[in-house]
């Protein structure tokens, strides 16, 4: 996830900071390095490295990887649907979460504030298909886990209604596929 300004000058890059270098096809292009954000933690402080090239996380944050879905919220923070694919650059399936991460424009900074999915492992990983939404009227969380393949139940989609920020599930629903093709 970035952001570009009005007049599309980059201003913040939301990613692991591994591997970043040059653009262009030759690597002689613009640095875009200052612009990825510094992962920190509920009091402010820079996480270990290895989290901020998204190698590993911490109880409080995680990179999101394979997003979408993306929510500006009222308050300025980004929700999103992070589908996990592969998570600390593992390349096997882990977990899906809903995500609201706080970002400090000023200091190049992102905050992971609440999360919900890590908990329940496999059975709500979804690599496609998802989506996070607030409700206007109660400001809970919907959660759609749109293609779950990886759990032990065969394939379906998850609907999930959850208080915020809580997280006590309302709601759940199972929605099975017709066929494998889903």
């Amino acid at each position: 996830v970035l952001k570009v300004d009005q007049n599309n000058k980059l201003q913040w890059i939301l990613s692991p900071n591994y591997k970043w270098g040059k653009t262009g096809r030759d690597g002689n292009g613009f640095d875009p390095r200052e612009f990825v954000l510094t992962a920190i933690d509920a009091e402010e402080n820079p996480l270990p490295s290895r989290v901020q090239q998204g190698l590993a996380g911490t109880d409080d944050f995680e990179w999101s990887t394979g997003q979408h879905a993306l929510n500006l919220l009222p308050n300025g923070n980004l929700l999103l649907f992070d589908n996990g694919l592969s998570r600390n650059f593992a390349g096997k399936p882990t977990y899906s979460r809903a995500v609201e991460y706080r970002i400090d424009e000023e200091n190049r900074t992102i905050q992971q504030v609440w999360q919900y999915g890590k908990e329940r492992g496999r059975e709500m990983h979804s690599p496609i298909t998802s989506d996070v939404d607030v409700l206007p009227q109660t400001g809970n969380r919907l959660i759609v886990a749109g293609n779950i393949r990886a759990s032990e139940d065969r394939p379906h989609a998850k609907v999930i209604e959850i208080t915020h920020p809580e997280n006590k599930v309302v709601f759940e629903a199972k929605v099975y596929f017709k066929d494998l093709n889903g």
